[in-house]
Formats: structure tokens, C-alpha cells, sequence
């Protein structure tokens, strides 16, 4: 199964076959002897852009797929998530839409944003962050700084969702000495964990609303209701 339907399931999307989300923040943090709340840690967040490369491995820690590509975050609402690697895909809000492109097989499904989006965790991305504590336990785990004067620790937040019937079991987000996000991972009730590394970050850069296009290709398969301007 393609990585991104694969990530999308992971999280409870209910198109049901599409799979990112999970996508990804490069915040800073501030150097206090104990970690901040995360809801606290997105506060800032406006744009975010990573390439990315993501892992998915089995219960025996046996490799079952890899993908690798690029994301971009501007808030609130608005994401890209971009498979070049090895199955091109295309996941992409377009206003009120969530649109997935899957050229090898010439179609695009279509969702509404809010339905997709409704009790996941990819409000954590889209700048719903005062839900974080309703939905999710948080634990926050701080590891040790760089040598360089002043420098913040690392820290790694894990998230584990109070609903029960939730497709995962924890959320973890990665940031490092250099107050950016390198790694989410997610964990399934099989032991199965999605493992997503990041680089190239560019925090709150500047970001064209333009990224967020998209033009359906001529001769797509269209499933569901595309946005009217």
C-alpha cells in the first residue's frame, strides 16, 4: 500500500485510504528547566517545509516500506504532502477540500477538509492545538543539550489518544538542539511504527498561498466534490 493512503489510515481519516498526517512541525522551544506543554510549542508555528523520508516497519522491526518527499505547513488549514519516491502521490488542501492525486493511477479523490480532519491528529498540524489536551494524554521528555552555550535540550513529546477506538497508539514528536522538528513517529495497536525523519526545515519562512494549488490534470478520475471558487 502506498505510504501516504497507509498514513492517512493510520490516523483515522475517513476517506479511509489516504495516509499523512501526520505530518510535522519545526517549532522552537525555550530553554526552561522543564519542557513547555506542546500546545504551548505551537503557539508560534506559521509555516513549516521539510523534505522528508519515512519508514515503515513491522512488529519485528523488519522494514515494509520507505518513501520520501517533501511537506510544507502554513496555518491555520493548509498542508502539502508530497510522495516523490518510489509511488508519486499528492496530498493537498485546497480551501475547504483535502485533495489526493494519484497520477499512476490517474485519479484524484476529494473529501471535505473538516470531515477528513475530525478527530485526528492532524489538528496538532493545522493550528487546533488548545484541542490537543482534550483528545490526547501528553508526556513530555526532555533529553540532553548541546555543549554550545545557551543551547536549549532536546525534547520529545509522546501522545496517546483518549479515544479507544483510535487507530494508533502513540504519537511521538522529536525536536532537536536546534529547535526544529526532526522525527515523528507513530505507533500502531500491532506494534507497527511509521517513522518519518526530517530535514532541510525551513521555520515560519515565507510561504505562497499558490503552493496550495492544484489543477486536476485532464483525463483524471475525480471521486467526490471539487472545490468551487
Amino acid at each position: 500500500m502506498v505510504v501516504v493512503k497507509y498514513w492517512f489510515q493510520i490516523i483515522g481519516n475517513k476517506l479511509g485510504r489516504l495516509a499523512l498526517w501526520v505530518m510535522l512541525l519545526g517549532l522552537g522551544f525555550s530553554a526552561a528547566a522543564e519542557p513547555i506543554s506542546l500546545a504551548e510549542q505551537l503557539v508560534g508555528l506559521r509555516s513549516y517545509s521539510a523534505d522528508f523520508s519515512q519508514t515503515v516497519l513491522g512488529g519485528r522491526n523488519e522494514i515494509l516500506q520507505q518513501s520520501s518527499g517533501r511537506v510544507q505547513i502554513a496555518r491555520p488549514d493548509r498542508f502539502k504532502w508530497v510522495v516523490a519516491e518510489p509511488y508519486p502521490q499528492t496530498l493537498v488542501t485546497v480551501a475547504d477540500k483535502l485533495y489526493l492525486y494519484d497520477p499512476d493511477l490517474e485519479q484524484l479523490t476529494v473529501e471535505s477538509l473538516a470531515e477528513a480532519m475530525a478527530g485526528t491528529p492532524a489538528l496538532i498540524l493545522t493550528g487546533n492545538s488548545d484541542q490537543i489536551d482534550e483528545l490526547f494524554r501528553v508526556a513530555a521528555r526532555q533529553g540532553p543539550a548541546r555543549e554550545d552555550e545557551g543551547a536549549t535540550p532536546s525534547v520529545q513529546y509522546s501522545l496517546y489518544p483518549k479515544d479507544e477506538s483510535a487507530l494508533f497508539a502513540e504519537i511521538r514528536l522529536r525536536f532537536d538542539s536546534d529547535r526544529v522538528l526532526s522525527q515523528l513517529d507513530i505507533v500502531d495497536h500491532l506494534g507497527q511504527l511509521t517513522q518519518v525523519n526530517f530535514a532541510n526545515v525551513s521555520y515560519n519562512g515565507q510561504m505562497s498561498a499558490d503552493e496550495f494549488e492544484f489543477t486536476v490534470p485532464a483525463g483524471t478520475d475525480v471521486i467526490g466534490e471539487l472545490h468551487q471558487p
